[in-house]
């Protein structure tokens, strides 16, 4: 194989990989809103005796920095933490888990940053706000 082998073999595995990583988002929001829908569901169920049990594991969340990572990488542009979390609640995620959703946000967020898989831009308008998005 030539370099130029290489090279178009490396795009085809980029391109995929990218492909599935879309893949995963859109089915990790669809867990997200079915989670919820179950949550409310049992609520409204009388009789739970009736109700097939689930696996914990079936409703267990997905990671609050996946759920992150999912909102950035379907951003267009950055977003600062207080739209993060408006995202996160329209796609599902059970945000009531945490006492302080923000703190659980932007801890997580730093986290992430940290290990380089977003990148945060700091703005000075009237006041300095963070955004952030997900490295490409």
């Amino acid at each position: 194989m030539v370099e130029a082998d290489y090279r178009v073999a490396w795009q085809a595995a980029t391109q995929e990989l990218e492909s599935i990583t879309r893949k995963i988002d859109a089915l990790n929001i669809r867990r997200m809103q079915l989670q919820q829908t179950i949550r409310g569901l049992s609520a409204l169920i009388t009789q739970p005796n009736d109700v097939k049990t689930l696996d914990n594991t079936i409703l267990s969340d997905i990671e609050l920095g996946e759920a992150i990572l999912v909102v950035l990488r379907r951003a267009n542009s950055n977003m600062p933490a207080k739209q993060i979390r408006d995202m996160l609640s329209v796609m599902g995620f059970d945000l009531s888990r945490f006492s302080n959703s923000m703190s659980a946000i932007h801890n997580c967020l730093k986290r992430l940053a940290e290990s380089g898989k977003i990148t945060l831009q700091k703005t000075k308008s009237p006041f300095t706000q963070t955004s952030y998005s997900a490295k490409v």
